[in-house]
């Protein structure tokens, strides 16, 4: 709003928007090599400090009265908060690993329930901040809360998960992740954190449109709100249980297999697909549990990820040890914000070239050609183990 009226144009505005998850993606991955070199509780105060001096500092862009110079510092710091939060979320990543070892993907579904709510009840809370204030109390309060976040961090978090706490420091300083990448288990499930974001991000642009459509503009601003919140509700529902699943139940890569089966069969009726237009109608109803079903699909595929990427790469080898879960979660990071990115870009750019139905079936069939993928690195793996030599991916 306060772009608009200063004259930003609608690609500049989403370019600012847009800029934060392109700087997590290319600083997250380095952020997760040197975790080990710098330390989790270090890089985890850094990064909040930079978010909350950062958000805070955006609030007070509305007094810059020259467009070009607000241009400028809207850029500059919106990708200092990306950094900031590259480093807490990668931070936060390589500790889980590290302290929750058998436990991963359970801790990863309980976080996903704050994750959640952040986002649901952010919107509305950020709402009532403007009404009440202005345009810089929202990042005010949210900057200020990081702050006292960031002092909790420092007296409460112990310093024993750092790089002195393991003795190979050689395999922390040789471990590469473009090698890394390279192993088939790591590409092919990065590729399935890409499509997760996508998934969860591609609808926001959207949806209203589609809404618009199926009810020829009868839809109450209030009802948008609640079909908005149908798919992060089921995530969030649905992550800790997933979690717990794929730890003490069901292998983490069966997991993911099953979830993006899942996203495909909810994409497919979320349009619906032209190829189910002759049987399957659409109404609200039909788009309300494809979105709810997506949510549970999702989180399937996304939450055990994390898990299985340190069982392949102990299978390759690689040591158990700070340097592998920085890296690992520095990938993670960097994979989800290029979703993120994706998402409402393309799917913006599919839908007004084709249509919303369509656009859903791509993404599907997407999804399908990488859970093919999947499944055939999973069948070629049980019958013939990784040769556990760590050196062949080192620098």
């Amino acid at each position: 709003m306060v772009a608009k009226t200063k004259g930003v144009s609608q690609t500049i505005s989403g370019l600012i928007f847009s800029i934060f998850a392109l700087v997590v993606f290319f600083t997250a991955p380095l952020i997760g090599k040197s975790v080990s070199k710098f330390g989790v509780k270090f890089t985890l105060i850094i990064g909040c400090f930079i978010e909350a001096y950062t958000e805070i500092l955006f609030g007070y862009t509305s007094l810059i009265t020259d467009l070009n110079t607000f241009i400028v510092y809207c850029f500059l710091i919106r990708s200092a908060t990306a950094f900031g939060t590259a480093c807490t979320q990668t931070a936060e990543l390589a500790l889980v690993a590290v302290v929750f070892k058998e436990n991963k993907a359970s801790i990863m579904g309980i976080l996903e329930i704050f994750t959640g709510g952040g986002l649901m009840t952010g919107p509305i809370f950020g709402g009532i901040l403007y009404t009440v204030g202005d345009f810089k109390l929202p990042f005010v309060v949210y900057g200020g809360l990081t702050f006292f976040l960031l002092v909790l961090l420092f007296y409460i978090l112990p310093n024993k998960y750092e790089l002195s706490s393991f003795e190979d420091s050689s395999f922390q300083t040789q471990i590469s992740i473009t090698k890394t990448l390279c192993l088939p288990g790591i590409f092919l499930v990065c590729l399935v954190i890409v499509l997760c974001a996508t998934m969860i991000t591609f609808i926001e642009p959207l949806l209203t449109l589609q809404l618009m459509k199926i009810t020829k503009n009868g839809l109450t601003s209030d009802k948008v709100g609640y079909f908005f919140a149908i798919m992060p509700g089921t995530y969030t529902f649905m992550s800790p249980i997933i979690g717990f699943l794929a730890d003490k139940k069901i292998k983490s890569r069966y997991m993911i297999i099953m979830g993006q089966v899942l996203s495909i069969t909810a994409l497919l009726f979320l349009g619906p697909t032209p190829l189910f237009k002759s049987f399957v109608p659409e109404t609200l109803l039909t788009l309300g549990l494809s979105l709810g079903f997506l949510g549970i699909s999702v989180s399937c595929a996304l939450i055990p990820c994390l898990a299985d990427m340190h069982i392949t790469v102990f299978n390759y080898g690689y040591i158990d040890c700070i340097a592998t879960s920085g890296v690992l979660s520095g990938i993670f990071s960097s994979c989800f914000s290029i979703g993120s990115f994706i998402g409402p870009t393309l799917g913006s750019f599919l839908a007004e070239k084709l249509s919303f139905e369509y656009t859903a079936t791509i993404l599907a069939g997407i999804i399908l050609i990488s859970c093919v993928l999947l499944i055939i690195e999973t069948i070629k793996s049980m019958r013939n183990k990784p040769f556990s030599e760590s050196d062949d991916f080192m620098h």
